[in-house]
């Protein structure tokens, strides 16, 4: 066997090993899901139009996601719950009585959802303690808005409230026809009938004086400010800064979505929700803190480092998934593979050994061949077989510090062939 044609087999048998343990490796890592669902919330509402945006941004990478349309925050807490959901887009403080905590974990949160009181008669109200015995238009039950007006209802001790299941537009209609005394909404001021209602002189909007307070005692909320005739320059809409207390809109994903489809997701909202809106200041959403469900690893790493990983960066999703998969695994695969290559040396050097001192072995049986008692031996095929025998080993293809016992071998073997030659001759002479 020739130098080169051992080291071809090493070669062989490395990268087989190679792409075996790669195998397996990718086995017990398996690539990301090419699809997702993403439960977000009522045609025409913040979130439907949040999932909207973020699907746009994952489809661009390969990544499918099918949009659920669903009642709020509370269905989709469940969603995720029985498996039907890989993500939903819920409002901060929603939750955390309905899922085990472990089960669920937050990306962070997209923008500021702001609890929004209207009334239609009398005199303004600036306090929840207001609101005992009214009727009020606050959706569903199970809605986002209804959950955080409980929670503050129980902090303030109110009492015999009653409920009109309407929300949205249906809501501002109840309240301007009188079908309500209160109308309540969770959502950004983006929405018609929020500025409508706004801008409405015969409506007033509530303003949360004691919103500090709930914050210390709902660490979810955050004080917002509508500012003077931000909606409206021109008419001055509002005609004075608005004091509100806010949620807010937070993905939350089941705990073993995979790494990569969360990167991907914290990628898209970075990418279409750091621009600054009329309630917060550019850059400061995505937020990591206004959050219900821990944050998950991968979010937390996110937000560490500023943004994606290096490869994620400059690479298309899945080539760049692919590379960072192999990456990780290079370490383990190296270290099983460095014995194999660190013992290819010996083995070469023991494999030049070996033939060398087999071809001896040979010589030694010619040898002993031709001094034979109990039968002729037959000389020209001896020496028929010691010239191929020298043939051979000075086409050895050997590392120069085996020359020295590749020459001594060629001289013994001619050695052996003077003393057959001699043995023959005395033969023909007897």
């Amino acid at each position: 066997m020739s130098e080169k044609t051992f080291w071809f087999g090493g070669v062989a048998v490395s990268l087989s090993v190679t792409f075996i343990l790669l195998w397996i490796a990718l086995s017990l890592d398996p690539a990301p899901p090419r699809s997702i669902t993403l439960a977000t919330g009522a045609d025409g509402g913040a979130y439907s139009a949040a999932g909207r945006r973020i699907a746009s941004f994952l489809e661009s990478e390969g990544v499918t996601v099918e949009l659920i349309t669903t009642a709020g925050s509370a269905e989709n807490i469940n969603r995720l719950m029985a498996g039907s959901a890989d993500v939903a887009i819920i409002q901060g403080g929603v939750g955390a009585e309905l899922a085990p905590m472990g089960r669920l974990e937050s990306l962070g949160a997209l923008f500021y959802e702001p609890l929004w009181i209207f009334t239609a008669a009398g005199p303004p109200v600036s306090d929840i303690r207001d609101l005992a015995g009214l009727r009020i238009a606050a959706g569903d039950v199970g809605s986002g808005t209804r959950v955080l007006l409980a929670a503050l209802f129980e902090l303030n001790g109110v009492e015999d409230i009653i409920w009109v299941e309407e929300a949205g537009s249906a809501a501002a209609a109840a309240l301007r026809a009188g079908n309500a005394d209160v109308a309540a909404f969770m959502t950004s001021p983006d929405r018609a009938y929020i500025r409508d209602l706004v801008a409405d002189p015969a409506i007033s909007v509530m303003q949360m004086e004691r919103g500090p307070a709930y914050v210390r005692l709902l660490p979810y909320l955050s004080t917002v400010t509508l500012y003077e005739g931000v909606l409206d320059p021109a008419a001055n809409i509002p005609e004075l800064d608005v004091s509100l207390i806010a949620a807010a809109a937070v993905v939350v994903v089941q705990e073993d979505l995979h790494p990569a489809i969360q990167s991907l997701l914290l990628q898209a909202m970075h990418a279409d929700f750091t621009d600054g809106t009329v309630l917060s200041a550019p850059a400061e959403f995505p937020n990591r803190h206004l959050v219900t469900f821990d944050l998950s690893d991968e979010a937390a790493r996110y937000f560490d480092r500023g943004g994606p990983a290096f490869l994620q960066r400059y690479l298309p999703f899945w080539a760049a998934n692919l590379v960072d998969r192999i990456w990780i695994l290079a370490i383990p695969i190296l270290t099983l593979l460095f014995p194999l290559f660190k013992s290819a040396p010996p083995i070469y050097l023991w494999q030049i050994h070996r033939r060398i001192k087999r071809y001896y072995r040979d010589l030694r049986l010619l040898e002993q061949s031709a001094f034979r008692e109990d039968e002729a031996p037959d000389f020209p095929d001896l020496l028929a077989r010691l010239s191929a025998m020298e043939s051979d080993v000075r086409k050895m293809n050997v590392p120069w510090t085996f020359f020295d016992e590749v020459y001594v071998l060629q001289t013994h073997i001619v050695y052996v062939e003077q003393l057959i030659l001699n043995e023959a001759k005395a033969k023909r002479e007897s």
